[in-house]
């Protein structure tokens, strides 16, 4: 099945969506701050999994087929999940003063 990582990755995604907005969580403070982090995260993942890539640490299979740079593109929607999700639970956990962070 050709899709069965994009379909767990946006499972994921959808379920940050739902709490990031079922909890009205303001996750940047200003747009600056919102795309140096995602330059920022972008710039590191993509490195990384270059680097993994090359080296045949990792192999994909059932992936769609489309690469950039030799990186299939669901890599680039999980880089992006993977940041979202985390900076989701920061936040929460900030908002709802489960943990003092």
């Amino acid at each position: 099945m050709n899709f069965e990582y994009l379909i767990i990755e946006i499972f994921i995604f959808l379920v940050s969506i739902f709490t990031h907005f079922r909890h009205k969580l303001k996750l940047f403070t200003s747009k600056k701050q919102m795309i140096l982090f995602w330059v920022f995260t972008f710039a590191i993942g993509i490195a990384w999994d270059w680097y993994a890539i090359t080296r045949e640490h990792w192999v994909y299979q059932n992936v769609l087929g489309f690469f950039v740079f030799g990186i299939p593109i669901e890599d680039f929607f999980f880089i992006f999940v993977v940041a979202y999700i985390f900076l989701v639970a920061y936040r929460l956990f900030r908002h709802k003063k489960w943990f003092y962070i």
